[in-house]
């Protein structure tokens, strides 16, 4: 998928349709080193991903679980995520009904030293556990977020069957407090 920017990634299509890792390219010298964190043409023309904000999670405890978000409509959102310090397990879940991959889940480790990124396309829901103490997440959101139009659900929902390498130790009320997925539902992200 990449294109200029062929130099400074190697991308990997994932289970879920329109998903894809990155890996960036190191260059390393006496000094230390370097690599391309974002490119706007390192998905090609094809995927339509514009940056309109920039978060930064930080998790002080490992095996904290945080997720499954998403946004619904017109605030659907592509997000671009790293972690740029420590490690986690990024998941991904397909909302679209449309797509060939509907309601399938796959999993991308993160971590600063494999210097990765995982690209989420909308209408994917996502959400990550720690693998360590102190880990920074950093996402770039193709959509404001939107109180009124975020969504979620639970890691264990029974639609999906998300298979974790350990359990929670924390997982935010919040997190705890979505109800179980709806097909129905998820017509919402018909089309997209």
């Amino acid at each position: 998928m990449s294109n200029g920017s062929a130099r400074d990634f190697e991308d990997r299509q994932l289970n879920i349709n329109g998903a894809f890792e990155f890996r960036s390219l190191i260059r390393a010298d006496n000094r230390g080193e370097f690599a391309r964190h974002y490119s706007a043409d390192m998905m090609g023309s094809t995927s339509g991903f514009t940056v309109c904000q920039a978060n930064i999670s930080r998790t002080f405890e490992e095996r904290t679980f945080r997720g499954m978000h998403y946004q619904i409509p017109p605030y659907a959102e592509s997000k671009l995520i790293s972690c740029l310090s420590g490690a986690v397990i990024d998941f991904l879940v397909d909302l679209r009904p449309d797509s060939s991959s509907y309601l399938k889940w796959d999993s991308v480790h993160l971590s600063a030293s494999l210097s990765n990124l995982v690209y989420i396309p909308a209408g994917v829901a996502n959400g990550y556990l720690s693998l360590e103490r102190n880990v920074l997440v950093h996402y770039y959101s193709s959509a404001a977020y939107s109180n009124s139009h975020e969504r979620g659900f639970r890691y264990d929902d029974k639609l999906v069957s998300i298979k974790l390498p350990c359990a929670p130790k924390i997982v935010s009320a919040k997190d705890q407090l979505w109800s179980e997925l709806s097909e129905n539902y998820l017509q919402v992200f018909r089309n997209l």
